[in-house]
């Protein structure tokens, strides 16, 4: 499971500053999980981490409020490792929603102390923390990686420096900006207009727009790109004059643009007053509503609802031989573009193209991999589904040169980063990429079937980086935008295929302001666009990991977790909620066709090598394999992970140990059986001891 980050986070080396502060005292007493020894020499605190949930009390003198204008958390520390997921619970209150997650601090160099700084001001004033007399205190939760060893030292809430107040205008500024970008955009979507474009019929050479008007003089068809804002435009790169009430009018498909051929299969067309200063939205735009195939392939769908996500990890031969096993109809694989993609050649394996009038390389070696991933699995007759994403530029695997330009200018850090179609550069490269995987894997046996539009982008600093002060209207109009680029590619390939809106578990709540938006929000802005903009098909994946604990039963509770459809958080306990959403006749794509939902990654935690939580993890198992498998709304379950992994911050979700577990390793944990029974005829003889477990009688007992 993946917990998500704050607003405004600095990670700073600076110098200690003498302003209005107050001073909390870690209170080694709290500490849980963690061992912790004072020194008395400098008042530093060394913990070193032991289990799930590592953590310590930073308490505030009883009875008193903090001052308001004291609005920076601060601390020096030292770590050897990084910590993933450094969480901070604003208390008395504890709960997921008064908390914010960090997603990584970074080790420091030997000897030097690092310093961390989070602005406070949206938690106090959301909160109301700390502003009245009470007993405050703020929980640190150093990730859930064991054997990590951290000093800390001067705790304190203080005022902001001269050159944090510049930063912090700075931010606002921004902040304030977007959110006028977002709802001029929100307002435009809503707005009825007395002129409409009826369709956008896309074929090879050319592109027929047709539409209606009101008659008035001084009107035209107007091209909008997507790294253009429609509501921002006083002039069009390409307007035609309209007279009468109806227009049918051919363009070239292909035209010079921004030093690239472009292919305006990518635009959208709007009608345009351009009787004033400024031309006046008179229409909706339009994206295409019809694209010439470039080639057929016929539809195909999963032949159950078990899925696995990660198979290519396992250990040694297991991966194919546990693959026939789990009898698994759906596989998840992943395509990094600023991996398999560089701007000028590797090596000689690379493979050269050419898109809008310049040449890319796809990687020989990772292109090779891709190759045989998904040709292996075809065999098999499996429906696989691909993420497509970009990591960090700093990762070992992915090109540097080709994440300038393939990542989102905004970007500033997380665990995968927003595709760029900020710029014509970027979207030329980006497109370049999308066509070049859409033709690749659209042929008979080498065939990708459905496509993931990056990784739970609800949490958006953290596995869709765009940066920060992102308001929710903003960024969903970025991810749409990006969805159709993706949509519009592929279906040249495919006419059968969707893309996918993936989104981890919060559902109607955000856990902190501007980094974990609520996932019903993202999908709304999506209908609405689709609604005015002309509707294509996409569908919803969900990631909904329970919250803490393989017993999800018991302790995934109110507040957070309810039947409602307002449900803060979706989890395997209240799965109804989704299943609700994605049947609900308003959300069928051009109202009846019912979008896909595919589950793309789950799994339930063995925080435990014991027998107890090993047989909790299969109960669970067993749980959400019930629960899903009923529900007509889902058309793929897919479980993560095959194997425990060391990067899934301390969580232990494979079906198998790791290789490196000393005591059995690569071995099959109980729920590996579960989920090997999970739609066979030996599944309700497989899953009948672990009733008692969860303290049920019957199956139709966890329905809600």
């Amino acid at each position: 499971m993946k917990r998500f980050v704050s607003s405004l986070v600095l990670l700073l080396l600076v110098s200690g500053i003498a302003f209005g502060q107050t001073r909390p005292t870690l209170d080694i007493a709290t500490a849980l999980f963690v061992t912790a020894e004072q020194d008395p020499s400098d008042g530093s605190l060394t913990i070193v981490t032991q289990a799930r949930d590592p953590q310590i009390r930073a308490l505030f003198p009883a009875g008193k409020n903090i001052p308001q204008n004291e609005t920076m958390l601060s601390f020096e520390y030292q770590s050897d490792k990084p910590i993933s997921d450094f969480q901070m619970f604003f208390a008395p209150e504890l709960n997921e929603r008064r908390s914010v997650t960090i997603p990584e601090l970074k080790a420091t160099p030997s000897g030097q102390w690092g310093k961390f700084t989070y602005f406070l001001r949206d938690v106090r004033e959301r909160l109301n923390w700390g502003n009245d007399a009470g007993n405050w205190f703020i929980r640190l939760d150093w990730g859930n990686v064991p054997d990590v060893m951290i000093r800390i030292r001067n705790v304190e809430i203080r005022q902001p420096s001269n050159q944090e107040k510049v930063e912090i205008a700075n931010n606002d500024a921004d902040l304030h900006f977007k959110q006028m970008l977002g709802d001029k955009v929100f307002s435009y979507l809503n707005t009825s207009y007395p002129c409409r474009i009826t369709s956008v019929d896309v074929s090879e050479k050319h592109i027929t727009v047709t539409g209606t008007t009101d008659g008035r003089p001084h009107l035209a068809l107007a091209e909008v790109m997507p790294y253009e804002n429609i509501t921002e435009l006083q002039k069009f790169c390409y307007t035609k004059s309209l007279s009468g009430n109806t227009f049918n009018i051919r363009i070239n498909r292909y035209e010079k643009r921004d030093g690239f051929r472009y292919d305006r299969l990518l635009s959208k067309w709007v009608i345009v007053d351009m009787g004033g200063k400024f031309p006046v939205i008179a229409s909706h735009a339009k994206h295409p509503t019809g694209i010439s195939p470039r080639n057929t392939v016929p539809s195909h769908k999963p032949f159950n609802k078990k899925g696995m996500l990660g198979i290519a990890s396992w250990p040694g031969p297991e991966g194919i031989v546990d693959l026939d096993t789990m009898n698994a109809a759906t596989i998840g694989i992943g395509i990094t573009l600023n991996s398999m993609f560089h701007l000028t050649p590797s090596s000689p394996k690379d493979v050269a193209f050419t898109y809008g009038g310049e040449t890319y390389f796809a990687d020989g070696d990772v292109l090779a991999r891709t190759d045989e991933m998904v040709e292996a699995y075809n065999r098999q007759d499996c429906h696989v589904l691909c993420y497509v994403r970009n990591y960090p530029a700093n990762e070992d695997w992915t090109d540097s040169v080709s994440s300038r330009v393939l990542i989102h200018p905004q970007c500033n850090g997380g665990y995968q980063c927003a595709m760029n179609i900020a710029n014509a550069e970027g979207l030329n490269a980006v497109a370049a990429c999308l066509d070049f995987i859409g033709r690749r894997y659209s042929t008979p046996g080498r065939r990708i079937h459905i496509w993931a539009t990056q990784n739970e982008v609800n949490a958006n600093r953290s596995w869709c980086n765009l940066g920060d002060n992102n308001p929710e209207v903003y960024f969903s109009d970025y991810y749409t935008r990006m969805m159709r680029v993706m949509h519009d590619i592929f279906h040249q390939y495919d006419q059968n295929t969707a893309v996918l809106a993936v989104f981890e578990h919060n559902w109607a709540q955000s856990q902190a302001s501007m980094s974990s938006y609520p996932a019903r929000n993202v999908l709304d802005f999506i209908l609405l666009s689709s609604a005015a903009e002309g509707d294509f098909y996409w569908g919803m994946g969900a990631h909904p990991y329970p919250l803490h604990h393989p017993d999800f039963w018991a302790k995934d509770v109110p507040p957070e977790i309810t039947p409602s459809d307002d449900s803060p958080k979706v989890t395997f306990k209240n799965l109804e909620v989704i299943n609700r959403w994605i049947l609900n006749p308003k959300h069928f794509y051009k109202g009846n066709i019912k979008r896909p939902l595919y589950l793309c990654e789950n799994g339930i935690s063995s925080t435990e090598f014991t027998p107890q939580c090993l047989t909790l993890q299969a109960a669970a198992t067993a749980w959400a394999w019930k629960k899903a498998s009923a529900m007509d709304g889902i058309d793929s379950f897919m479980w993560y992970s095959p194997n425990d992994y060391s990067g899934d911050f301390g969580l232990n979700l494979g079906l198998r140990f790791a290789g490196s577990y000393k005591d059995n390793p690569g071995g099959r944990k109980p729920s590996w059986f579960v989920w090997q029974a999970a739609g066979s005829d030996r599944e309700d003889e497989v899953f009948a001891p672990y009733l008692k477990v969860i303290g049920i009688t019957s199956w139709d007992q966890i329905f809600e």
